[in-house]
């Protein structure tokens, strides 16, 4: 009886030493995020890939860090893109046409609309500053908004 409860107590300690071991995993550089905007990007329709926009990191009082993940429809990481911009940004569309991702962010404050189009492997191939010169007939911050995501806003 002795020697049996002596043997579970010792295949007991060894399990805990094996196994207790194996669990550790040590994190480096943790930062604390904000995500601004996740969401698919299609093309007539379907789903082609997903994207992730998220501060990142302060660069100066007016201007943040943000970060642009992109990735396939299986979810396969194509690549991050780093991009500076006025911390009230807000990324309202984006766009796929074969061969570019077309991003569509949006300064209230300035009252722009910035335009960013990225090759599939996340490179910045274009960008455009659009300046709105309209005043909302409301005061909200969602007609306006309404206003901008209309896609003949920029025609």
């Amino acid at each position: 009886m002795k020697l049996k409860l002596l043997m579970v107590v010792c295949l007991g300690i060894f399990a805990f030493k094996t196994f207790g071991q194996d669990a550790q995993k040590v994190f480096d550089d943790v930062k604390n995020i904000t995500v601004r905007n996740f969401g698919a990007i299609k093309k007539n329709n379907v789903v082609k890939g997903y994207f992730s926009f998220y501060e990142y990191d302060k660069v100066d009082k007016k201007t943040l860090l943000f970060r642009l993940n992109l990735m396939d429809e299986n979810l396969n990481d194509l690549g991050t893109k780093d991009i500076e911009g006025p911390k009230d940004w807000e990324l309202i569309s984006t766009a796929y046409d074969g061969n570019n991702f077309c991003f569509k962010f949006y300064d209230e404050k300035a009252k722009t609309i910035e335009l960013k189009v990225y090759d599939n492997e996340a490179k910045e191939v274009a960008s455009n500053v659009v300046d709105l010169n309209y005043k909302p007939k409301s005061n909200s911050k969602y007609q306006g908004y309404a206003l901008l995501t209309t896609p003949m806003m920029l025609l």
